[in-house]
């Protein structure tokens, strides 16, 4: 970086005509000649005062006058001079009164981009005027104090320049910077087409000096890293502060970005080094804030269909580059993605966290959401965090459909992890079949589920529950045992259980399918499934009915038939005088199926080397199905189940 004492230093060459005393300036073998219709005078050295550096080198030539004392006029004049190994050059005007001690000259470059203006109307100040200048020529005129891998913009810069050297040094910049392309030289950070107008003031203090910058980026776009910007539709002002102590160190630091009716951001370095930073943030347009910002990153990350409206304040502590602590205020937000079946509406509240120390207190709540295509009507959650943990405080009750989630206990840990850790215990109260059905678009299923859900851990990508998952379906009792479920939101999940069931109402489960009507109450289990990629590929399922009193045992013409196409030998009954009952008696009726690489071997109440029964007649007409073919082709086994009936 270029120090402001060098930058001032610089300045100072210029004003090589300025009396000083002899005592202040260290001149090696000056020679000066008039010849012809030319002055020239040559320094092989020459150390101005307060300025460490040498210059070397130094010619002056002007042609057309001969005079120095006492009035010294020169309308053409060249003057170059080497400094740190860079020869610079440049065209000199004006006149300067030695006798009365008064001057106005006016340097500027070869391509007059650049010209200085000194005058003692002004005696302390420097005017500095840039037009049109590239910024790789402004570039090498600061080449002995750019470092070597310092990437240049490519573009045009204009700018008005005032030096003042009153009792405190300050130097005020007015620019506009057009066409300006830059990239970093890792290429995360990329501007092009922008367009920059503002200012900058240095100001030398008692113990160090005062940066300040004022930018305002209306046209172009950016990159960085995941994040385009459009900046004429997103237009940002920039005000920094950069307080530098004696040794040109940085102390608290203070940068604040305004898109005007969207958004302001300020950042507080109470340790630049040490990347010690406060954020204050208001967001009063989320809409123009996500397309402006959000956008693009989002993309990236697999969320096209996003959309978004409300408002958020808050602040965020960052120590090396980590958040310590948040406060964050949430107002009015209603958001969807319709692909993940999320939304929120009217979701507001507080979130407050810490890296350590004192649990932090948070809240929140909607008039609406839809979790993963769950509706959850009007509530709210409160909760405790620190560091890597989040704990739901007890008895929270999330109303789902027309039932709930009751929360006994949910722990949350390595939340910054992508293997979130949980630790949930609660009860499911009655939610009706239908409705979750409906939302899915599942075949529609009556009835209602409930129950335990005991001790769900979910470590790394594996969630597992301990003890048995009871639930409540179709009048009857479930119990899921062993249950773990892998890569839930992955790619290729896979889930594994054991599954008991009692008291089953078979009139509800065979009224979901349009099956045809079976009455009566049916038990069985599910051992060893698993389910890869939502479909099953291994199991060892047994269904059979239960004589109880008071229960009819009946069987509908329809399922009989629909029964007859599993076991092979469909519309047995449709070809026979018993087709002109409707319903019909059963002493029992059972099937099971043991699938393993995509074939289901076939079993009913008596099996045998060649055939299995699937139902047992009672009564007259009495009906008895016999089942033939042994092994199925699984998804033909699943596509005559399901599709019964049509």
């Amino acid at each position: 970086m270029i120090s402001f004492k060098t930058l001032s230093g610089i300045a100072l060459l210029l004003i090589v005509s300025i009396p000083v005393s002899a005592d202040s300036w260290h001149v090696e073998n000056m020679i000066m000649n008039n010849q012809g219709n030319q002055l020239k005078i040559q320094t092989k050295s020459i150390q101005l005062p307060a300025f460490n550096e040498v210059i070397s080198n130094l010619n002056y030539i002007c042609v057309g006058s001969k005079q120095i004392y006492p009035l010294h006029q020169c309308k053409q004049g060249n003057l170059s001079f080497d400094l740190q190994g860079v020869r610079y050059n440049l065209l000199v005007s004006g006149w300067l009164n030695l006798q009365k001690l008064t001057w106005n000259l006016t340097l500027e470059n070869n391509t007059k981009s650049i010209k200085v203006n000194l005058d003692t109307k002004n005696k302390e100040q420097i005017s500095i005027k840039l037009q049109q200048m590239d910024f790789v020529e402004l570039a090498s005129f600061f080449k002995p104090y750019l470092a070597s891998n310092v990437s240049i913009p490519d573009g045009k810069i204009n700018a008005s320049m005032v030096l003042d050297f009153g009792k405190e040094i300050k130097l005020t910049v007015n620019y506009v910077l057009s066409n300006l392309n830059w990239e970093s030289s890792d290429s995360h950070y990329v501007l092009a087409e922008t367009f920059h107008k503002g200012q900058v003031a240095i100001e030398q203090k008692v113990d160090g000096i005062d940066l300040s910058v004022i930018n305002h980026l209306t046209n172009g776009e950016g990159l960085f890293k995941d994040i385009y910007v459009l900046f004429d539709e997103f237009p940002v002002e920039i005000h920094s502060k950069i307080p530098l102590n004696s040794n040109f160190e940085t102390e608290d630091v203070s940068v604040s970005l305004i898109s005007t009716d969207i958004m302001s951001l300020d950042l507080v370095w109470s340790d630049w080094f040490k990347n010690k930073l406060n954020i204050d943030y208001q967001i009063e347009d989320f809409d123009r804030f996500y397309k402006g910002v959000l956008v693009s990153y989002l993309e990236i990350n697999g969320i096209e269909d996003l959309s978004i409206l409300g408002q958020s304040k808050g602040k965020l502590y960052l120590d090396n580059n980590q958040i310590t602590g948040a406060e964050l205020i949430l107002d009015e937000l209603y958001l969807e993605i319709e692909s993940k079946k999320i939304a929120f509406e009217n979701f507001k509240g507080y979130l407050n966290w810490k890296e350590s120390g004192d649990w932090q207190e948070s809240k929140f709540d909607w008039d609406n959401l839809l979790l993963a295509g769950m509706p959850v009507k009007q509530s709210e959650i409160m909760f405790k965090s620190v560091g890597q943990k989040i704990v739901v405080n007890e008895n929270t009750s999330l109303p789902i459909f027309d039932g709930s989630i009751f929360i006994n206990n949910l722990l949350l840990q390595d939340i910054f992890s992508p293997q979130i850790s949980i630790d949930f215990d609660g009860d499911v109260r009655p939610v009706s079949l239908a409705l979750i059905t409906e939302k899915m678009g599942w075949p529609l299923m009556n009835g209602s589920i409930s129950g335990k859900i005991p001790g769900m851990k979910k470590k790394g990508h594996r969630i597992t529950f301990d003890g048995f998952l009871d639930l409540k379906v179709f009048d009857g009792d479930m119990q899921i045992s062993d249950l773990s479920i892998e890569r839930l939101f992955g790619i290729a999940p896979v889930i594994a259980a054991d599954i008991n069931f009692q008291n089953l109402n078979l009139q509800q489960i065979t009224s979901t399918f349009d099956f045809g009507e079976i009455t009566g109450l049916v038990e069985g289990y599910v051992k060893e499934l698993r389910i890869t990629n939502w479909k099953p590929d291994r199991l060892d399922a047994h269904i059979n009915s239960i004589k109880t009193k008071g229960i009819k045992q009946t069987i509908s013409q329809r399922a009989i038939d629909n029964i007859s196409s599993i076991g092979g030998v469909q519309g047995a009954l449709s070809r026979s005088f018993l087709g002109f009952f409707d319903y019909f008696k059963y002493r029992n009726i059972g099937f099971g199926c043991k699938l393993r690489n995509a074939i289901c071997e076939m079993n009913g109440i008596k099996s045998n080397d060649n055939n299995y029964q699937l139902v047992e007649g009672r009564g007259l007409p009495n009906i008895n199905i016999i089942g033939y073919r042994q092994f199925i082709d699984w998804e033909v086994f699943l596509d005559r189940l399901l599709n019964a009936g049509y």
